[in-house]
């Protein structure tokens, strides 16, 4: 018997008043220049980055800075060391990157022209997370070790410091949210898992999972109004398409992206505004918006 979000496209939120229907879609908007995945992302899903990654041809770490103007991608310029396994937060006038292969301990600012190298990480990550602003910003998660990580690194925009360990050492996960409420969703422990943990500042506390175990996966939005996109669900690489919002309280599966990729780049302010970019599915320039046009993001199904 078919599903309804098979036959609708979309799925009912189970709750105990009357149930709601997420309308969100995605959609196709214009291409990356360089095909890339595993970069670094930073900005809204009008105004984006994509930094660093691996991907060209041949195949390589990439120092390619591409910006999206809401409709098309334009390079700029490149930083200064090619990297992937890097992530970054900020906006298109101010931004950070930071960690590379290995478990690069490298950092980059942007100034809306130019890339300038400064203080280096208290320790090396690659293939973590982050969540934050150019002068307000963390990073967690990733490897070294192997097995994943759990600490916690704060940028305050001139030094470094640790924060609080993460419950769960993960790498290959999504972040998003503010340096002081931000989310750890996915990733591997080493196992996949459907893990999310939140941040105040200071220490990070387990919370609802997602309803798929994923990892490579995207994260956009805040502590209150998220979104999880893409990623892979088992070993070898099961690309999905899932895109799960995050409401404060539960995780809701709605719409698939058109493609399905994973390590792809992620912008957005909420769950109602998103941007995917890029990706492993193989590496791609594919671009989709992620909209939901009703002011409150449901309707009443009666």
């Amino acid at each position: 018997m078919a599903t309804y979000k098979e036959i609708k496209g979309v799925t009912v939120q189970t709750r105990d008043e009357d149930p709601s229907l997420f309308v969100g879609s995605w959609s196709s908007s214009g291409s990356l220049n360089t095909a890339v995945q595993n970069m670094a992302s930073a900005g809204i899903e009008t105004a984006a980055l994509s930094v660093g990654g691996y991907g060209g041809s041949p195949a390589a770490a990439q120092a390619v800075n591409q910006q999206y103007n809401g409709s098309t991608w334009s390079e700029q310029n490149d930083i200064n060391s090619a990297r992937h396994g890097l992530r970054g937060g900020g906006t298109t006038t101010a931004a950070i990157v930071a960690g590379g292969p290995g478990g690069s301990d490298l950092v980059e600012t942007w100034n809306g022209s130019s890339w300038t190298e400064t203080t280096e990480m208290t320790g090396g990550k690659e293939n973590g997370a982050s969540a934050g602003i150019s002068n307000a910003f963390i990073m967690f998660g990733g490897v070294p070790p192997a097995t994943g990580d759990v600490n916690t690194f704060y940028w305050n925009g001139s030094s470094w410091t640790e924060g609080g360990d993460m419950n769960q050492a993960k790498r290959n996960l999504a972040g998003f949210g503010l340096y002081n409420a931000a989310f750890a969703a996915g990733g591997e422990t080493p196992s996949i898992t459907a893990n999310v943990e939140s941040y105040n500042g200071s220490s990070w506390t387990e919370t609802t999972n997602m309803n798929t175990a994923k990892r490579s996966c995207r994260g956009t939005g805040s502590t209150t109004a998220g979104l999880v996109y893409g990623g892979t669900t088992s070993p070898p690489a099961t690309y999905v398409a899932i895109t799960e919002s995050w409401n404060g309280s539960s995780w809701t599966e709605v719409a698939d992206m058109a493609t399905a990729r994973s390590t792809n780049g992620g912008a957005g302010t909420g769950n109602t505004l998103a941007l995917s970019f890029g990706g492993e599915s193989p590496i791609t320039t594919s671009t989709e918006e992620w909209t939901v046009p009703e002011a409150n993001s449901t309707i009443t199904v009666s």
